[in-house]
């Protein structure tokens, strides 16, 4: 015979019910997606990618060995430096398109002096090392 307190704890056993809770795995990522990922987010970005105080130190540093005694204001650093981005910028998206060309992924010095000697900015005899 069954006892009561058997009952009772069969019956609170089926009372309680269990929850899972299935979570999400997130699924390996590839390089190429999470690069994608980040130029996403660094092309919504306002800010300069260089760092201003190395930048300020490199244009003072140019600037005293021209000559001394001169000063610069904080628009004109800023105005150096959008500049120089956009130089880099495009110089990289060249340099890119170079590397895709020759059917490769890695930007090579070759690639930078091709793009130098096509907007006339290097000689051709131009060694990088």
């Amino acid at each position: 015979m069954r006892k009561k307190n058997d009952t009772l704890k069969k019956s609170a056993k089926k009372k309680q019910e269990v929850f899972y809770v299935v979570k999400n795995i997130p699924r390996h990522q590839s390089c190429s997606r999470e690069m994608l990922k980040v130029m996403r987010r660094l092309q919504g970005r306002i800010n300069f990618m260089i760092n201003k105080a190395p930048f300020a130190r490199l244009i003072r540093e140019i600037m005293q060995s021209c000559s001394q005694e001169k000063r610069i204001t904080v628009e004109a650093l800023e105005a150096l430096q959008l500049i120089a981005e956009a130089y880099l910028t495009d110089l990289f998206i060249d340099a890119n398109a170079c590397a895709a060309h020759a059917k490769r992924v890695t930007i090579r010095p070759v690639d930078i002096k091709l793009v130098g000697t096509l907007r006339g900015v290097i000689d051709a005899g131009f060694n990088f090392r």
